[in-house]
């Protein structure tokens, strides 16, 4: 019965040993990092204008790669509507209040770009445009929200001419309700 009551013993030290963690405090570098960014889309269909863009971002999106990396913004999907070759574009972040898509709390544009895309061609492409992480006013706070749109807003093309917009973002003309 000893033997019995010992080898029992035993073994639930060694489960117990086997299937126990230690708890290790965990520094604010571990943590993962939160942002007040709730929505990201390329630049709004219904924004005044936005027919006039001659190359746009038809797809994007945001994420992270692991726990320790930035928070990248990328472009999935652009569009050529001209007859040109584009060489080169520069890429514009809108941010706005989530409450108020038409409220402009800040914008930023990329450096230029290199990338071949045809006339009249849309192209899938993988480009990170940017990091969450590295936008101040997106860092997280109690009941701060923000939607970001993304836009072309420069295209160099491939003869040597060069589109610059200059009047972005442009409030949205939403169609009327009957």
């Amino acid at each position: 019965m000893k033997i019995l009551f010992f080898g029992l013993i035993l073994i639930l030290t060694s489960l117990t040993t086997l299937t126990s963690h230690p708890v290790l405090a965990q520094n604010p570098e571990s943590q993962p990092t939160r942002f007040s960014l709730r929505t990201l889309a390329p630049y709004n269909s219904y924004r005044i204008g936005y027919e006039t863009l001659p190359v746009r971002v038809l797809g994007g999106g945001g994420g992270k790669l692991g726990p320790r990396e930035k928070f990248r913004l990328h472009v999935s999907m652009i569009e050529n509507y001209t007859p040109k070759k584009v060489a080169a574009v520069k890429f514009s972040f809108f941010i706005f209040k989530f409450s108020d898509w038409d409220e402009l709390v800040e914008a930023r544009q990329t450096d230029l770009m290199s990338l071949e895309l045809a006339g009249f061609e849309r192209q899938q492409v993988d480009l990170v445009v940017g990091y969450v992480d590295d936008i101040a006013v997106l860092a997280y706070k109690p009941g701060a929200e923000f939607h970001m749109e993304i836009a072309i807003t420069e295209v160099h093309y491939d003869d040597g001419s060069i589109w610059q917009a200059t009047d972005l973002p442009q409030k949205r003309n939403l169609p009327k309700a009957p």
